[in-house]
């Protein structure tokens, strides 16, 4: 396999930073950017955010924490999708970690990752739930906010 070039990669870069754009909008786009340049190590920050996410989920949602791995009504798979959406874009958390965060719910990395790719669509067509996408917005905007600071 041939080795790629920095011509290659730059051209991936930007290639991709403008799909980015194009789904999530300018604004969006460099919060996410932003987000995903100031991360470090796995540290206590990192473990803050995790809790941060979960706690501004069981918030917004108006959910009990303890049943946010297991409960199957509809707003506690909604309140699940967006926190698996956050602990893999902002915690910096795989499939396979965020699984073992919520074990005691069935779920499968597949799971996980339907559930993020679900949010991507909500959130690039915010009419499909509207309802859903302003509470997930909310709660971003907190997680992004917090990103920020550190």
């Amino acid at each position: 396999m041939a080795e790629s070039s920095p011509t290659q990669h730059y051209n991936r870069i930007t290639t991709n930073v403008d799909k980015l754009i194009s789904k999530h909008g300018s604004e969006r786009a460099a919060d996410l950017i932003e987000s995903i340049a100031l991360k470090k190590k796995p540290t206590t920050d990192s473990i803050d955010i995790h809790n941060l996410i979960i706690s501004e989920i069981v918030k917004a949602f108006k959910i009990n924490v303890k049943l946010l791995p297991t409960n199957k009504s509809v707003r506690y798979r909604k309140a699940r999708e967006s926190c698996f959406y956050l602990l893999y874009y902002y915690g910096n958390l795989s499939y396979g970690l965020i699984k073992e965060k919520f074990s005691s719910y069935p779920n499968t990395r597949q799971m996980v990752a339907k559930s993020v790719l679900r949010m991507d669509q909500i959130i690039s067509l915010n009419s499909i739930d509207k309802e859903h996408y302003k509470i997930h917005a909310s709660v971003e905007a907190v997680i992004i906010k917090f990103s920020n600071k550190k």
